[in-house]
């Protein structure tokens, strides 16, 4: 975290107007003169603005591990967590979508950077239902401040 930190002022010195995680993880408050978006933070506020009560959350995480803390992460709304990875071409992504589209869930988080708009592509079709990519959020609202 403290390398993270000498990151972003190292980039502000450099007279940058704007700096994005490239992670969806969370991170303790960091310090910044300049603007600072937080995938995370941005996937958490959108998904709490539009689902309602009762409906069901999927998680789609790069790895077993991170399930419990994923867990933890989204327990205010009881999530469906599922593992697949973005940078092994295994068929993963497919058997996630096949248990969430089971659970019946109602909107499906690609919950790291790397997940790509096809992997983005094969989750709508399998469960049918809205899903939220982790890359194209810090984008969409760099553009908007642009």
């Amino acid at each position: 975290m403290q390398l993270l930190q000498q990151l972003i002022k190292a980039l502000e010195n450099k007279d940058v107007a704007s700096t994005v995680l490239l992670c969806t993880g969370d991170f303790p408050d960091l310090e910044s003169t300049e603007l600072l978006i937080q995938p995370g933070k941005l996937i958490r506020g959108l998904v709490e603005a539009m689902l309602t009560p009762g409906e069901k959350l999927g998680v789609i995480i790069p790895c077993s591990e991170q399930i419990g803390q994923t867990k933890k992460k989204w327990s205010h709304l009881n999530p469906i967590v599922e593992d697949a990875s973005p940078y092994e071409n295994s068929g993963g992504i497919q058997d996630a979508c096949m248990q969430l589209r089971a659970e019946n869930v109602d909107l499906t988080v690609l919950d790291c950077i790397g997940y790509t708009r096809q992997m983005k592509q094969t989750v709508r079709e399998i469960t049918g239902k809205p899903v939220i990519l982790a890359r194209s959020l810090p984008a969409r609202v760099l553009r908007e401040l642009c």
